[in-house]
């Protein structure tokens, strides 16, 4: 059996077919009982060649692919872009066309995208990002009465959030926006060998959707001449500045819309489900470890981030992201240089399965490679490609640029959920369910008693004149936004309690006259005192205010 990028990918998997319905449908990937069994028989059997490799320290090949899992070797391919390229360009092209995000890429184009993406994504993006992070567990938490499904109403809600927060995206059903970005990357990477018709159908209409989102929120900050601090506000500015990034003689001023498109596609479909699969694997490993279990619930209920974060990135580290790996290609036949390494050769257009979990457990590198002990961070990290510990560059020119935004985030989940009082599985052999590569079940229980939990609703009408009525709507429209805009949710978010808002203005009758009422309804998390101090705010109270002045 070959991969799909033995031949190429055909052409007519890149577009719609003739009778597509042009409809979006998440279980277009739910898998067979015999693809299931499939899948997770691979899933089992991993380790296990993983361990093979690690003892006959040459490369394997299984199923149309070679694993390679030593820790030199892996580190000389993700650093080799000339010899081992990636495959996934056609489809990332055909998803967001006509740009190919610099994932699918190995030339100054990814290198200018790179660059650009380093550029926007700060250090100082991080505690702002956590604190979005640290909000909306909150929210979801005292939302959850005892029981939280921890995939796909929790992770998931909290990465869409901070993508939508961060990035400067906007939607109103969050849950569909994350499908759009599960079904791409299932396909890009969760699908070697092929998808069927209706899959492939159904994820461009997705990544169409997906595209016609992120152009919208670009045409938005455009017309605003780029006046926020969202990274596509600071896209919009960096192409005003027109000045080369780099040595690649690229200026800003290329920085247009569609090159916007591509990057934004790509960091929305790696960010969301990447990180989405990662905390799936990090409760696989927990499952089957009681002692990380109430290590990570001891440092939660201590509020002791940092060792959270330890624990939650060893984790990690038992089970990456990519398991077993990332793809790479080989176009010509060649071998490996490196003399710590295999020196194995690989015949032309082999696809090649780079196990970064095996580096992550090679015993060369690190002692007693699979036992459970954070703290301990490798010369190399292989969890995000080949990462050099700082201020080294990293190895891989594909390493993720978001590593450090998905650790917050990561962090930020798990502080919550496991500080909870009596956390545990819903059932005793509870396991993560799955489809495809996107895990998006995991339901969990705790006494929700126990942590003092509640909301209040609190409705405000203010009458307002038939003749202003209009004029309201409209200023609700532009400053508030539906769904919300940056600055409405920052404003909100500021008050640390609010856990949802609507603002409207009704059509309500008196004694059968019209009589137009601005309807204001709050949803506050905790007690009821935080209503006045959420609503009497300061930032809140300021945002507000032209709304409320009405003559």
């Amino acid at each position: 059996m070959d991969t799909k990028f033995f031949e190429g990918v055909p052409e007519g998997d890149l577009k719609p077919s003739a009778d597509s319905a042009h409809t979006f449908d998440f279980d277009t990937l739910i898998e067979t009982r015999w693809e299931k069994f499939q899948t997770r028989f691979a899933r089992a059997l991993f380790p296990y060649i993983i361990r093979w490799i690690h003892w006959r320290r040459k490369p394997v090949a299984f199923v149309g692919m070679t694993y390679v899992a030593h820790a030199s070797d892996v580190e000389e391919i993700l650093g080799d872009r000339t010899r081992f390229t990636v495959p996934f360009g056609p489809e990332m092209g055909a998803m967001a066309p006509p740009v190919t995000f610099g994932l699918g890429r190995d030339d100054v184009q990814h290198d200018f995208q790179r660059e650009v993406m380093e550029e926007v994504m700060r250090p100082g993006d991080l505690a702002e990002v956590g604190r979005v992070a640290d909000q909306v567990a909150a929210a979801l938490i005292a939302d959850a009465g005892g029981r939280v499904e921890a995939m796909s109403d929790y992770v998931q809600r909290i990465l869409t959030e901070v993508c939508f927060d961060y990035f400067g995206l906007r939607h109103g059903d969050p849950d569909a926006f994350a499908k759009w970005n599960h079904s791409v990357s299932a396909v890009l990477f969760g699908k070697p060998y092929g998808s069927n018709r209706a899959l492939l159908d159904s994820t461009l209409e997705g990544a169409r959707r997906l595209s016609r989102c992120i152009d919208h929120a670009v045409a938005e900050r455009e017309a605003a001449g780029g006046d926020d601090d969202t990274l596509i506000g600071r896209m919009v500015r960096l192409r005003q500045e027109d000045r080369v990034l780099g040595s690649f003689g690229i200026s800003t001023g290329a920085l247009n819309g569609d090159v916007m498109r591509a990057i934004l596609f790509g960091m929305s479909s790696g960010m969301i489900p990447t990180t989405q699969i990662a905390c799936g694997h990090i409760f696989e490993v927990l499952r089957n470890n009681r002692d990380a279990w109430q290590r990570l619930a001891r440092a939660a209920r201590a509020d002791k981030r940092d060792e959270v974060r330890e624990v939650v990135m060893e984790l990690a580290r038992l089970r990456p992201t990519g398991f077993p790996g990332h793809m790479r290609f080989a176009e010509e036949t060649c071998a490996l240089k490196n003399r710590e390494g295999s020196r194995a050769r690989f015949k032309a257009r082999t696809t090649i399965m780079v196990c970064t979990a095996g580096a992550l457990r090679d015993p060369k590198n690190r002692r007693n490679p699979h036992a459970f002990r954070p703290g301990e961070r490798p010369e190399v990290n292989h969890m995000f490609g080949a990462e050099a510990t700082p201020p080294n560059p990293p190895i891989a020119s594909h390493s993720c640029v978001g590593r450090h935004v998905a650790e917050v985030v990561m962090t930020s989940a798990f502080l919550h959920l496991f500080a909870l009082p009596g956390l545990k599985p819903e059932r005793r052999r509870q396991k993560v369910g799955f489809t495809s590569i996107i895990p998006v079940s995991y339901p969990l229980t705790f006494d929700g008693a126990a942590t003092g939990q509640g909301q209040t609703m609190l409705t405000i009408a203010v009458p307002v004149p038939e003749d202003r009525a209009g004029a309201v709507t409209e200023r609700l429209a532009r400053d508030f936004g539906n769904p919300a805009s940056p600055a409405a949710r920052r404003a909100f978010a500021a008050t640390g309690c609010i856990h949802t808002a609507s603002m409207t203005v009704a059509a309500l009758t008196e004694k059968g006259a019209p009589r137009p009422t601005l309807l204001i309804e709050f949803n506050v998390d905790w007690a009821r005192a935080d209503i006045l101090r959420a609503v009497g705010s300061v930032e809140l109270a300021e945002f507000i205010k032209p709304v409320l002045e009405l003559e």
